[in-house]
This record gives C-alpha cells, sequence and structure tokens, in this order.
C-alpha cells in the first residue's frame, strides 16, 4: 500500500474533500542541485489538488488523515498508460507495413494512428475497470 498523509479541507455529505500534503523526493536528496524531476517541481511549484474520498471516519473540517493507494492498482494504471499505446503503436506501424509493403510515410501514419488509438483505448480501460481501485481511502485518522 502507498500512503500519504492529507488534512480535510470540506465536507459534502457522506464524501470529504482532503488536501494531500505534498513531499518531493528531492528535497532531501544529495542530489537535488542535479535531479531533473526536483528542478520541474521548483520551477512548476507545488499545486494542491484536492481529492474527494468517502467519510466512513465521521471527519471533521482541519483533521488530518492518512490515505492509502494499492500498489497493484497503480502499476496497472502505469502500464495501461505508456506500455499499451507504445505497443499499439509499434502494431499499427507493422500492420501498415505489412498492407501497405514497406512504404515509410504509410508506417508512420499508422505508427501515430496506433499511439492515438492506444491512448483512447488505455483512457477507455482504466476509467471502466481501474477507476474505483485508484480511488484513495482513509485508512486512519491522524492524531
Amino acid at each position: 500500500m502507498i500512503h500519504e498523509q492529507a488534512r480535510v479541507i470540506e465536507l459534502k455529505g457522506d464524501q470529504v474533500i482532503v488536501e494531500i500534503d505534498r513531499q518531493s523526493g528531492c528535497q532531501g536528496c544529495e542530489l537535488s542541485g542535479a535531479c531533473g524531476t526536483g528542478s520541474l517541481g521548483r520551477l512548476l511549484g507545488h499545486r494542491q489538488k484536492p481529492v474527494c474520498v468517502p467519510n466512513r471516519l465521521n471527519l471533521k473540517r482541519g483533521d488530518r488523515v492518512l490515505l492509502q493507494l494499492p500498489e497493484k492498482s497503480l502499476m496497472l494504471s502505469g502500464l495501461m498508460v505508456y506500455l499499451l499505446p507504445l505497443l499499439s503503436m509499434f502494431l499499427f506501424s507493422l500492420l501498415a507495413d505489412v498492407l501497405f509493403h514497406s512504404q515509410d510515410w504509410v508506417n508512420v501514419v499508422g505508427a501515430v494512428i496506433g499511439l492515438f488509438t492506444g491512448f483512447g483505448l488505455s483512457s477507455w480501460i482504466t476509467h471502466r475497470y481501474l477507476a474505483k481501485s485508484l480511488q484513495p481511502q482513509v485508512s486512519r485518522q491522524i492524531v
């Protein structure tokens, strides 16, 4: 399980909106001056994104909580977002090569169509089958 601390900022019926305490992994690293991720984080700033989660612990505004997310769901969504479009791009390029006898511009068009088809397919699969498992849950209240 992946755990993150958050603070309740708003109540909405049986849901609460929490703000995750973002922590950059590069802040405490000895390579923080040379890290691309740390540099990008400093450039873009640290924006907070509120998340809506079920209020099973009778939380109030200002309460601090620990959120959890299953690692398996995060890994599957990563595969959907990165690997599926890439595989689709190669498959469509190969299909265009076989059907149109190695015309380079057709292979490129096939690869681009395959890439966007893969993005659409990964979005559909993620929303249809993985969305519920990617919803963080409150594991406990922090005192």
